[in-house]
């Protein structure tokens, strides 16, 4: 959980009708929530941050589960929508309640199409996600074939521990179905390379070559004068078959490490001069701004 300076920490705000605890950012339009209070909320509207923030509700003590959650302007986008895959202790995660309500999310923004960053989309549509799923053509044929395989293998799996009495549930559940898979299909809505989308909030995006896989790009996302740039998963510039990665480039900031854990949330962007990266070719995520002043930059 991150700071509570600029976190709601309960996902809808209003007066007590199902909602959680959290320090209030903005004030309601449907209650009496001032900024600054803390008091329950929940009456039906969904609490937006005030200030752009990124969150990090996958990938993180792990290299898989790739979510990463933008929010600016009223406006919330999901970069990447992966599975948890590996130990049981990781796998485990996929069943955790999301950690926003998927019906408050504004867009999907989907890297490259190997399940542990696009798996859950089915999960997430099923659950009440109705916005569109934004990936590059090649991205969508590769999920087209993925996504009702993970299904069908999911619904397996249940059958599996049915048999075997292994599951707590009788019988067992898939975390989703291939008609689950099928369905949020639907949502998929094809973007080239090199043309920038206005995502609303202020925030536009553009795919960026990435190489390792068929459709597999970068997305930078700008904000007014700050950028966010998300690799992805990065290919090898001496591939035989696929076109090499994008340079990122050199940004003029000074960075700094991003706060640690699962769901932790960076400062706000005025502040958020700082880059990550996995081990590996494994995502990396880096805020771009204008370069602080002496007095402006953080104590090592």
């Amino acid at each position: 959980m991150g700071s509570a300076a600029f976190v709601t920490f309960g996902p809808r705000c209003g007066c007590g009708a199902g909602g959680s605890w959290g320090y209030i950012t903005s004030a309601c339009q449907l209650c009496s929530c001032v900024p600054g209070q803390v008091m329950p909320c929940g009456n039906g509207s969904v609490m937006k941050h005030q200030e752009p923030t990124l969150r990090f509700l996958g990938a993180t003590d792990t290299v898989t589960g790739s979510r990463y959650l933008l929010e600016a302007g009223g406006k919330r986008v999901l970069v990447d929508c992966g599975l948890f895959q590996g130990y049981k202790r990781s796998r485990e995660r996929n069943r955790a309640p999301f950690p926003v309500p998927p019906h408050s999310i504004d867009a999907v923004v989907l890297t490259h199409a190997h399940l542990d960053h696009t798996g859950y989309v089915p999960a997430l549509v099923r659950d009440g996600f109705t916005g569109p799923v934004i990936a590059t053509d090649g991205t969508t044929d590769l999920c087209k074939l993925l996504l009702p395989d993970s299904g069908y293998l999911q619904e397996e799996e249940a059958r599996y521990a049915t048999h075997r009495g292994s599951s707590r549930h009788s019988p067992a559940l898939p975390l989703y179905t291939a008609a689950d898979a099928v369905k949020s299909l639907n949502s998929f809505k094809i973007h080239d390379f090199e043309d920038p989308l206005d995502l609303g909030g202020g925030m536009d995006m553009t795919f960026l070559p990435a190489g390792h896989i068929l459709g597999a790009a970068q997305v930078r996302v700008r904000i007014g004068s700050h950028s966010v740039h998300f690799t992805g998963d990065l290919g090898r510039t001496d591939d035989p078959l696929m076109n090499p990665p994008r340079p990122l480039g050199r940004p003029r900031s000074w960075s700094r490490s991003p706060p640690t854990g699962t769901g932790s949330t960076t400062p706000p962007i005025p502040n958020a001069n700082w880059g990550t990266s996995s081990t590996g070719s494994r995502s990396a995520a880096a805020w771009s701004c204008s370069p602080p002043s002496p007095s402006a930059a953080p104590k090592r």
